[in-house]
């Protein structure tokens, strides 16, 4: 009788190893699977970027435009290209304003692109090192971090009240301006500031840098 007692405990012991392995080999696999996944949608996201840049080239070309920024909201606005969508879930798209070519010369271009909270940050458009960053929402102001970025964003106000939810970048300012007020101004300098008033202030994020070499 007390040789089948410790036959059954050896047993257990046995499935208890068996299962302790199933479960630690579902874990690797897991995380094998879940990097691989993240990797693939890391270079899909540069390949937009430099397809976004490429894109920007030929834009300025057809349409004759050579401004030294072009933004995605140009290109989609125009009917030129749809906006890229997010590779990092959900239908949604890479933001229009936010993402940009910054051109300085014909061999020196640098691109912008956002989606949700992934960021290329005027990466030079012919490196072979692109990099990607993950950053928090634009906050009055961030706890501590080693990487912190900054920008001035813009509201206009009828009243003395904000006109527009939040604050946004001067390019979007100037067309929901448009939109709303049913003008074409070209500049901020053009809104009509006997019946409005341009609104300022500094916003603040965080950084992280998650992906390079791609």
């Amino acid at each position: 009788m007390k040789q089948k007692n410790k036959s059954g405990l050896a047993s257990m012991e046995l499935l208890l190893v068996l299962a302790f392995i199933i479960v630690i080999v579902a874990i690797v696999a897991w995380l094998f699977l879940s990097n691989d996944n993240n990797k693939r949608k890391y270079e899909v996201f540069a390949e937009n970027a430099r397809d976004f840049s490429v894109r920007v080239s030929e834009y300025r070309d057809r349409y004759v435009k050579y401004d030294d920024v072009i933004y995605l909201a140009d290109l989609v606005n125009d009917n030129y290209i749809k906006a890229f969508k997010n590779p990092f879930g959900g239908s949604t798209t890479c933001d229009l304003y936010e993402s940009k070519v910054e051109i300085i010369s014909s061999n020196k271009k640098y691109v912008t692109l956002r989606c949700g909270d992934y960021l290329i940050d005027k990466q030079e458009t012919s490196s072979n090192d692109y990099k990607i960053y993950k950053v928090s929402d634009w906050k009055d102001k961030v706890s501590n971090s080693e990487l912190v970025q900054s920008a001035k964003l813009y509201n206009y106000q009828k009243d003395d009240k904000n006109v527009l939810p939040s604050y946004v970048t001067e390019k979007e300012l100037i067309d929901s301006y448009n939109t709303n007020e049913n003008q074409n101004i070209k500049s901020l300098e053009e809104i009509d500031l006997k019946e409005f008033a341009v609104t300022t202030k500094t916003f603040y994020r965080t950084k992280e840098l998650v992906a390079e070499n791609l």
